[in-house]
């Protein structure tokens, strides 16, 4: 994109930075921008804000403070919200920001966020028809049977499992959004089932029913796992059932 192309369309999303003031910028005769500035151009160059001051990828390090040199990486989680800045400049630059510091607010909504997935993801495979398939007589089918026709898992246990394992994470849920409403954090949506997640009453999650272990086994080798995020590095991410079968919310 020229310099001629990115003013127009800096312009075009309502702030005028003309031409040459761009040309300044790339050759360095202009060595600083307003936050207006730069949020304008990221949106012009379609390029997140932060990777506009620490280009990740292209630069090992970058200079994020006068003087002070600094992992490209780090820098970009410290623009993030993600990480902490550290006085020691000698060693970690960074340090993560988990949900109890009092600084962590974007790690709270990522936790929201990660808590409201898995309780959709477990909601949603507990009211799947497939569960809920019937005989000719109206009796539900089981969800496994063995090679000479026993019922391993039955459609009953592991609906108990799912739903006993959703309700542990709206209680959980139920915990975080107190802890950010003391934090005077405005509070995301939550999907319908979980309206009244803030009535402040205390949810009593029923205890996850455990699978056999037949079931088990043949559940973990086959059902996929969610795909783990970044907030929740360090947990296995394996399927409900397994979970169930161990009792681990």
């Amino acid at each position: 994109m020229s310099a001629r192309q990115l003013a127009e369309r800096c312009a075009a999303l309502g702030m005028e930075i003309p031409q040459p003031v761009i040309a300044n910028l790339e050759n360095g005769r202009r060595p600083t921008v307003s936050v207006a500035e730069l949020l304008v151009l990221a949106a012009a160059l379609d390029v997140p804000p932060a990777l506009l001051v620490a280009p990740l990828g292209h630069q090992e390090t970058t200079e994020i403070l006068p003087g002070r040199e600094m992992p490209t990486w780090d820098a970009v989680l410290w623009q993030a919200g993600e990480a902490r800045l550290l006085d020691d400049k000698s060693g970690d630059q960074t340090e993560w920001l988990y949900p109890d510091d009092d600084n962590a607010v974007v790690a709270l909504y990522h936790e929201h966020d990660r808590l409201i997935s898995d309780w959709e993801r477990l909601a949603g495979e507990a009211g799947d028809e497939w569960l809920l398939v019937t005989d000719e007589s109206g009796k539900k089918l089981p969800v496994l049977t063995d090679a000479q026709g026993k019922v391993v898992l039955s459609a009953d246990d592991y609906l108990d499992s799912l739903r006993g394992h959703a309700d542990v994470i709206a209680e959980d849920l139920r915990e975080l959004r107190t802890l950010m409403r003391q934090r005077d954090l405005l509070l995301p949506p939550v999907p319908e089932g979980l309206k009244d997640i803030d009535s402040g009453r205390p949810r009593r999650p029923r205890r996850p029913r455990r699978l056999p272990g037949q079931a088990l086994a043949i559940l973990c080798a086959s059902r996929p796992g969610p795909t783990q995020s970044r907030s929740t590095a360090g947990l296995a991410s394996i399927p409900s059932a397994c979970l169930s079968a161990a009792g681990e919310p």
